[in-house]
């Protein structure tokens, strides 16, 4: 089974998508309780969770791993100026040791990161922290404030996402092998409704 769809658009580009079929298939809910690292601040998966951080950032991660095969989809509304906002996986309980889907609205974009990045020493100027993300991890993407679909499959070491079943990005996930899902705002406000993690019997 093809882990995305294409259809085209009018103006003869390409949207992706990931199939309803592949969907269907990942029936079992993944049920654990996300939860503010900064606050302990419980919320159920279900649960509309605001995240705001004008000048910072803020996140909530499942206190539960995800297995390594699992689908997650969830709806996001981007409140004006926010300068990112997405999701978090295979995370410490405290968000700090992540992959990362960061949407980024003032530059129209969707990338992959993780954190840290290549450590070369103890201190925090030795990690690679200017190297913004991996280029070949960037897509361009017009994100508007309101709301906006995130859909992400994870398959071992493979990660296919989607942005508003049109803009398709995948990466392969080594390093970390297990951990946490998680949602988080920087320099913004998000909202985040009708969370859904889900897993399957292989």
């Amino acid at each position: 089974m093809s882990v995305l769809e294409s259809t085209q658009r009018p103006d003869g580009s390409l949207a992706f998508d990931i199939p309803s079929e592949l969907r269907a298939s990942f029936d079992i809910p993944h049920a654990s309780a996300l939860v503010d690292p900064a606050t302990s601040t419980r919320y159920t998966t279900d649960a509309e969770v605001t995240l705001s951080a004008p000048d910072g950032y803020a996140c909530v991660v499942s206190e539960a791993p995800i297995p390594a095969t699992a689908y997650a989809s969830v709806t996001v509304d981007i409140a004006a100026n926010t300068t990112e906002c997405g999701i978090v996986f295979r995370s410490s309980a405290d968000g700090d040791n992540c992959y990362i889907l960061r949407l980024e609205p003032r530059r129209s974009r969707a990338v992959v990161d993780r954190w840290p990045r290549r450590v070369t020493g103890e201190m925090q100027w030795e990690i690679s922290g200017d190297v913004p993300f991996q280029v070949e991890l960037e897509r361009p993407c017009t994100l508007e404030p309101g709301e906006h679909t995130i859909d992400i499959v994870m398959d071992g070491s493979l990660m296919v996402a989607v942005i508003d079943q049109q803009v398709a990005v995948s990466a392969r996930i080594y390093d970390r092998t297990a951990g946490g899902f998680g949602l988080f705002a920087g320099e913004g406000t998000a909202t985040f409704r009708d969370l859904r993690i889900a897993t399957r019997i292989r």
